[in-house]
């Protein structure tokens, strides 16, 4: 698989879902554009901007899921909202469940695709959609 990445542009409070360069300088990253035609058509230092990576997976409606995506997870019985978050620790993508009155630990985002079990969709992301993880949206969805 290939990484994908997107970005949040802190300054204009823009989501770029198709970034295409990373630049290193000294095994830091230090820029992140985007390639078109006729070449870059942006470039924002790593200050300037939260990079998500892709998981590799998809929801219920082959929509593609990034770290900060907010998801909408379903069983017969009831629904409830996770956040994908990557662990560096773990190496591996994580979900915590959100909106309830008690804590639940982090559980490895392969976990939620069962098919037989759970179903999951990208409803929003952290950065545009931050409503919905502090309960305001939480009942309309």
């Amino acid at each position: 698989m290939i990484p994908k990445y997107r970005a949040w542009l802190k300054q204009y409070n823009v989501m770029v879902d198709d970034v295409s360069d990373l630049t290193f300088f000294e095994g830091n990253l230090k820029f992140i554009g985007r390639r078109t035609v006729g070449g870059v058509s942006f470039q924002y230092s790593v200050e300037e901007i939260e990079l998500m990576q892709s998981t590799g997976l998809k929801d219920k409606n082959n929509k593609e899921i990034f770290e900060g995506d907010i998801l909408k997870v379903a069983n017969n019985d009831s629904s409830w909202f996770e956040v994908v978050k990557y662990d560096h620790n773990k190496a591996m993508f994580i979900s915590k469940e959100m909106n309830l009155k008690y804590e639940v630990p982090e559980t490895p985002l392969y976990d939620l695709f069962s098919p037989y079990l759970f179903k999951v969709e990208v409803i929003g992301n952290i950065w545009e959609d931050d409503d919905l993880i502090d309960g305001k949206k939480a009942n309309e969805n």
